[in-house]
C-alpha cells in the first residue's frame, strides 16, 4: 500500500506513547515528562533510544 508508513509507524507509536505518558502524569511540561522517565523507560515505550527533548516538543507541539 504505502512503502513509507511502516517507517513512519516505527516512529509514531512510541511518540504517541510518550504522549499518553505525557497526559497521564499531569505534568504541565514537556520537558519536566521528559527528564522524569529513566532510559530503560524510554525503551518499554518503543524508542530504540532515548530521543532528546527537542523531537519530542516538535511532534506533540507541532505536528499534533
Amino acid at each position: 500500500m504505502y512503502p513509507y508508513y511502516e517507517y513512519i509507524k516505527e516512529r509514531l507509536i512510541p511518540r504517541i506513547r510518550f504522549l499518553s505518558f505525557f497526559c497521564l502524569s499531569r505534568s504541565n511540561f514537556i520537558a519536566k515528562a521528559h527528564r522524569d522517565l529513566e532510559p530503560e523507560e524510554f525503551q518499554l515505550l518503543g524508542f530504540d533510544s532515548v530521543p532528546n527533548y527537542e523531537v519530542l516538543r516538535e511532534f506533540v507541539n507541532e505536528r499534533l
